[in-house]
């Protein structure tokens, strides 16, 4: 499985979630240019840019946030496992099940995701790969953080 230093790990997911927001962003306001015939009042379409990319900006600065904290409980000798998420070999079941289980609400926001900007077909894939890979480095991350502190725990004692 690929790893990489903590430093070079922080980087990445803050990497991947600033694409994920650009992809957002200019999604957004394709969708806003290109106008919705299924819309009766198009200039109710200015809710779209005016409402969601200050959202979509207060959420991603909420996940750098918890990037950076969750990033203080791996240390930086031992590299984080990037898709940890995928390795399923000697776990009991309810593990595996919330593995699995955790695996495809990824799948599922990435489907959200493909559907939300669809006609325009590359902020779509773009917004949809970059959330699902942000989802699996957050996996990775919070996983090395909990072994991390496991390890410190057990050292202490």
């Amino acid at each position: 499985m690929p790893r990489l230093k903590k430093k070079a790990f922080l980087v990445a997911a803050s990497g991947a979630l600033a694409l994920n927001f650009a992809a957002f962003c200019f999604g957004a306001m394709s969708a806003f240019y290109r106008g919705d015939d299924s819309v009766d009042n198009q200039a109710a379409l200015i809710l779209i840019p005016g409402l969601l990319i200050p959202a979509a900006a207060v959420v991603s600065v909420l996940l750098l946030v918890f990037i950076l904290i969750a990033g203080t409980g791996v240390s930086a000798e031992e590299p984080v496992s990037v898709l940890s998420v995928f390795d399923f070999k000697g776990e009991h079941a309810a593990p595996k099940i919330l593995r699995a289980g955790y695996l495809f609400c990824c799948l599922l926001a990435g489907a959200v995701g493909v559907m939300l900007f669809w006609p325009d077909a590359a902020f779509a894939i773009l917004y949809a790969a970059t959330g699902m890979g942000l989802l699996i480095l957050l996996f990775a991350l919070v996983a090395a953080a909990v072994k991390g502190n496991y390890a410190d725990k057990n050292k202490s004692h």
